[in-house]
C-alpha cells in the first residue's frame, strides 16, 4: 500500500509539472508570442500600404509617359514625312543636275 501511495504521490507530482509546464506555456504564447505577432501583422500592413502607393503612382507614372512617348511617337511621323519630301526633292535635284550636264557640251579631251 505504502508503494503504491508513493507512486500516486509521483503520478501527482509529474501531472503537477506538466500542468505548470501547459500554464508557462500559455502564458509564454500570450505574453511573447502574440504580441510579436500583432506586431508583425501591423508591419504587413504598413508595407502593403506601402506597396498600394508604389503601385497607384507607378500606374500614374506609365500613364504618363505613355502620353508622352505618344507624343513622341507623332512627332516622329511628321519628320519621317518630312524626310520622305526633301528625298523626293532631292531626287529632283539629281535628275536636273544629270540633265543640265548631259546638255553640256562635252570637252576635248586632252591628248
Amino acid at each position: 500500500m505504502e508503494i503504491l501511495k508513493e507512486y500516486a504521490g509521483v503520478i501527482t507530482a509529474w501531472v503537477t509539472a506538466a500542468a505548470a509546464l501547459g500554464v508557462l506555456g500559455l502564458w509564454a504564447i500570450n505574453a511573447q508570442v502574440t504580441p510579436e505577432i500583432n506586431r508583425l501583422e501591423a508591419r504587413i500592413d504598413v508595407h502593403e500600404t506601402l506597396l498600394r502607393r508604389i503601385d497607384r503612382k507607378l500606374d500614374a507614372s506609365i500613364a504618363d509617359q505613355k502620353e508622352r512617348f505618344e507624343g513622341v511617337d507623332e512627332r516622329f511621323e511628321r519628320i519621317d514625312k518630312r524626310f520622305e519630301r526633301i528625298d523626293g526633292e532631292l531626287k529632283i535635284i539629281r535628275n536636273d543636275i544629270k540633265t543640265i550636264l548631259l546638255r553640256l557640251p562635252k570637252t576635248a579631251e586632252a591628248g
